[in-house]
């Protein structure tokens, strides 16, 4: 399934997370992890993603998330 590349959330785009938490949880897990239009990890169902590498904290690029 491919995501949609938004710069504003409204309530039609919750579709994609809807459908991916109901088909992972269905399979036993608790949260699905999304992917952006190249393949890398943007966000979860239901929240962002963040890392801390090398004492940076590093997130998606807002071109995949939503910017605030």
């Amino acid at each position: 399934m491919n995501t949609f590349m938004t710069k504003a959330k409204i309530c039609g785009n919750y579709v994609n997370s809807i459908m991916a938490k109901k088909e992972v949880t269905a399979m036993g897990y608790d949260e699905a992890i999304l992917l952006d239009t190249e393949g890398y990890v943007c966000e979860a169902s239901g929240e962002n993603i963040f890392i801390i590498k090398d004492g940076v904290l590093k997130t998606t690029p807002p071109t995949a998330i939503l910017k605030e």
